[in-house]
Parts: structure tokens; C-alpha cells; sequence
């Protein structure tokens, strides 16, 4: 315990020692650190909205005008066993022409002799089964059920809004990956050049008898220390920036974990940074 205390003193006294520049270091990383933070938010954030718009997507199944009433509760009973389904509500003909004409206007309906619209079943799915191609086989499925005139859905805005989705995600991924080798590039660098700075303590320390990795894990701790001092302020800007966002809201869970987890995520980035910057230097 006191080698461990021993050697986070030198670490936080080395860093002091150029706080300029060490404080530069934590700027610049914090700056990476904030876009992924903000990145992830930005993409759970999206999902989040695709999630909430797909629980109220369905289908409309059309129903043959010759079922009578209980045929009609029959194959409502059998779409309402099939796994994907979530809710099927019935729509009389009149329910459906009441709702046209509140779309249209009375007048503009006022010379049909007869109701020309069909009874229908609207139909929920749950969660997680409104991808374009589970929807078009949740269609077909239904289409084949006796008394089934034909099915409709919005196939173009499943897919649409299901790629949309897709390819931010793609790009949030792509460019996380991207700013955490900057951010692993930087800590490297950094550690590298207080290591070589330092060169006569460490001369002095190998002639004492000090062994290699005694003498680096001062330069682990510092990255460390790096990385979570970027990790702090990325989390307090990417909270404040996600919190302004939301108009002063409360943010759900799934938007404040990033804001935290770039702390340890940070740490962790110091750790593999340092490793590689002493990990390579020979003693």
C-alpha cells in the first residue's frame, strides 16, 4: 500500500512539475473524449426515438366483405396468436368511413350512394419486430389467413427510418473508433516525452537498484491520471451540453451513462496509452 501511495505522489508531483503542457494534454483529450461521449448520446438517443415510434406502428389487414361477426372474432383471435403481434383492434366499415370524412370533410363524401370501405383489423407488433424484413414476413403471414382481402404497412418509412438508424450508428461507431487511437496516440506521445524528460532520475533510480517496472508504473499512474482528469470534464461538458439539449429536462438513464462512463472509459485509455509508450522503452 505505501509503494502504491509512493508512487501516485511521484506521478501527481511529475505532473505539476509541467502543468502547462500536462494541462494541455487533459484539454485535448477531453475534447475527444466529449465528441464520444456526445456521440453515444446521440445515437441512444435516436434509438430511443426509432424504439418509441415502433411501438405504435402496425399494420392494417383489410377483411373480406363476406365474414360474418363471428368469423370477423375468430381471425382476430388468430392474429392476436401470431408471436409478433401485440394488439389487433377492429375496425367497422363505419368507424373507418366516420374517420375519412373528419380527414376530408363531409362535404367532399357526401355523393357516395354506399360505404365503399372495408372492415379492418389494425394491428400493433411488439418491440423489436418492426425491422423491413420481419414486417414484410409478418404480412405475408397474415395475407395467407382465410377472410384476409390484403394487408397494408408503411414498408417505405420502416426502411427508411430503419436505415437511417443504421448508418448514424455506423458513423457514431466509426468515428469513436477513430478518436480513441487519436486519444490512445496522444497519451502515448505524452508519457514518452516526460519519460525521456526524465532520464537522469531514472538513471539515478537503476543505479539504486530500482527494478524496470518500478520505475514505470509512476508513468502508468500518470496516464491514468490523464485520462480521468479528461474523462471528468468531458463528462461535465457532455452532461451539460445533453441536459441543455433536452430543454432543462431530467435525462433518462440511457443518456446519462455516457456521460459517466467517459470517466472510466478515459482511465482505462490512460492505462493502454502509458502501456505502450514504456512498454517499448528498454531500461
Amino acid at each position: 500500500m505505501r509503494i502504491l501511495s509512493f508512487h501516485i505522489r511521484t506521478a501527481l508531483s511529475n505532473m505539476f512539475r509541467n502543468i502547462g503542457i500536462n494541462l494541455l494534454t487533459i484539454f485535448s483529450i477531453s475534447v475527444g473524449l466529449f465528441l464520444i461521449a456526445i456521440t453515444t448520446v446521440t445515437v441512444n438517443t435516436l434509438n430511443s426515438a426509432v424504439s418509441e415510434w415502433t411501438e405504435g406502428f402496425g399494420l392494417v389487414v383489410y377483411l373480406m366483405d363476406s365474414l360474418d361477426d363471428e368469423s370477423i372474432k375468430a381471425l382476430k383471435a388468430e392474429v392476436e396468436n401470431e408471436p409478433e403481434v401485440k394488439d389487433a383492434r377492429f375496425i367497422s366499415r363505419e368507424t373507418a368511413m366516420s374517420r375519412l370524412k373528419k380527414v376530408l370533410g363531409e362535404a367532399t363524401l357526401d355523393g357516395l350512394d354506399e360505404n365503399p370501405l372495408p372492415n379492418s383489423l389494425e394491428i400493433s407488433l411488439r418491440q423489436g419486430n418492426v425491422q423491413p424484413e420481419k414486417v414484410r414476413e409478418v404480412a405475408a403471414r397474415l395475407k395467407r389467413l382465410e377472410g384476409v382481402e390484403g394487408v397494408q404497412f408503411g414498408e417505405k418509412w420502416v426502411g427508411v427510418l430503419a436505415n437511417a438508424a443504421r448508418r448514424f450508428t455506423l458513423f457514431g461507431s466509426a468515428l469513436g473508433i477513430s478518436l480513441t487511437v487519436g486519444i490512445i496516440f496522444i497519451l502515448s506521445n505524452t508519457i514518452k516525452v516526460l519519460f525521456y524528460r526524465r532520464s537522469n532520475e531514472i538513471k539515478i533510480l537503476k543505479l539504486l537498484g530500482a527494478t524496470s517496472w518500478f520505475i514505470r508504473i509512476p508513468f502508468l499512474v500518470e496516464g491514468v491520471l490523464f485520462g480521468s482528469a479528461a474523462g471528468l470534464l468531458a463528462s461535465g461538458a457532455s452532461y451539460g451540453a445533453a441536459y441543455w439539449l433536452g430543454s432543462g429536462h431530467a435525462l433518462p438513464p440511457n443518456l446519462v451513462w455516457p456521460t459517466h462512463a467517459v470517466i472510466l472509459f478515459g482511465g482505462a485509455l490512460g492505462i493502454i496509452g502509458s502501456l505502450l509508450a514504456v512498454g517499448r522503452i528498454r531500461l
